[in-house]
């Protein structure tokens, strides 16, 4: 092929392309969502919810700085694991993914360790409060992650609808932790993390068509 073809042939294909922006830093993308978010959930549990009234004397517990610190470690792992998903090689780190996967899994391990010793059955159960103030938690970071996600070009939708359900359903689950005073194992499993799980499970079932390009 002469050079007159061969620039012929590139104009051809890339004459109807356009300059586009160039992504930014997967860390600089997600470190607003990740600010404003703890701001949220804190200003919502000030404002609205308001925290519980013995949390001063939960710092200084033990397992609850274990738990809530465990959520913490996956939310935010999740969120990063986000950003970089929105790159369609994961900029060649796949393996930030195992993160909140991994811390995802030992938070729901200890969970039912603790379900198995303390018991797992709920007094009643009714539309508890939780269900509409963890809604209120999470809807508005929600709603802004999956933009964000789209606005990128993954091509792993399934994983980014799981990366997206661990960082806004732990850090839901913290903003119910400080507000709500019920630390029965039961309740907290079935009203602070079962609905987080059951949303994640419908956006992973829609992610093809949420995060198509």
């Amino acid at each position: 092929m002469s050079t007159g073809q061969l620039d012929k042939l590139i104009e051809n294909l890339a004459g109807e392309l356009e300059p586009v922006k160039r992504l930014r830093h997967p860390l600089l993308r997600i470190a607003p969502w990740i600010a404003l978010t703890v701001l949220y959930i804190l200003a919502v549990d000030y404002f609205y919810l308001e925290f519980r009234p013995d949390l001063s004397d939960k710092t200084s517990d033990p397992i609850f700085i274990f738990e809530i610190s465990l959520a913490l470690a996956a939310g935010l792992s999740a969120a990063i694991a986000t950003a970089w998903l929105c790159v369609p090689d994961a900029r060649g780190q796949s393996w930030i993914m195992a993160v909140p996967i991994t811390l995802s899994l030992t938070f729901l391990s200890w969970s039912f360790i603790r379900g198995a010793n303390e018991g797992l059955e709920p007094a009643h159960m009714h539309l508890n409060h939780c269900f509409h103030d963890g809604i209120v938690l999470i809807a508005i970071p929600a709603a802004v992650i999956m933009f964000l996600s789209r606005c990128g070009a993954t091509t792993r939708p399934v994983l980014m609808g799981i990366m997206n359900a661990i960082a806004v359903g732990a850090l839901g689950y913290i903003g119910l932790r400080l507000s709500c005073q019920m630390d029965n194992i039961a309740h907290g499993c079935f009203y602070h993390i079962a609905p987080f799980i059951l949303a994640g499970g419908v956006v992973g079932l829609l992610a093809r068509r949420i995060y198509r390009w």
